[in-house]
């Protein structure tokens, strides 16, 4: 089993609860399996949409897994199942970086090199990390806030002026025309309001 929480590490997660409300960042509620968990604070927001549908619909699947593996910690799922949840999470951050440095290439980025950078760097943060969970010095809500943080800041920066840059580029992406056909319904989904 993961590392045992003792009476500090409850206390610093009650005083990140207290800091993150008095922001206005307030945890939602769900049901699941009958019981009430208290969800991760990263939901989908206006704020995070770049209005590139490739990118957008990427982040969102990030955030779904984000909480997924939100939902098997709070309701105590195995540490097996935990640790496959976040080996999907980490295949998928891969599959989603090389899908960005992609439009990156077809679009003829600028900022190409420092942004593969930004992702190379994270990916061995990444890493590091889950050997240390895999050893039991790390707890999966580390690696969890650890990627809500990274994902809201790199969406807030770097993406948003990728995102820009691909709209306007006169080079388009490869196959730009049928992603409406399988990105409606997923860019139809309403944002929580910021």
């Amino acid at each position: 089993m993961f590392l045992t929480a003792n009476y500090s590490r409850n206390f610093i997660i009650t005083l990140s609860a207290v800091i993150n409300i008095k922001a206005g960042i307030v945890p939602t509620t769900q049901n699941y399996r009958n019981r009430k968990v208290r969800l991760m604070y990263i939901q989908w927001k206006k704020s995070y949409e770049t209005n590139h549908p490739l990118i957008d619909v990427e982040h969102r699947l990030l955030v779904m897994l984000f909480r997924k593996l939100d939902v098997a910690i709070k309701t105590g799922e195995t540490e097996t199942t935990v640790l496959r949840i976040v080996q999907e999470v980490k295949r998928y951050v891969k599959f989603h970086f090389t899908s960005e440095e992609n439009l990156m290439y077809e679009t003829n980025y600028p900022g190409i090199e420092g942004h593969i950078a930004i992702h190379t760097h994270l990916l061995v943060d990444l890493n590091n990390m889950l050997g240390k969970l895999t050893i039991h010095r790390e707890f999966p809500e580390d690696v969890l806030d650890f990627l809500s943080d990274w994902l809201t800041n790199h969406i807030a920066h770097h993406d948003q002026l990728l995102a820009k840059h691909v709209t306007n580029a006169t080079d388009r992406p490869v196959a730009e025309l049928i992603y409406p056909e399988y990105l409606q319904a997923i860019i139809a989904q309403d944002s929580i309001p910021d």
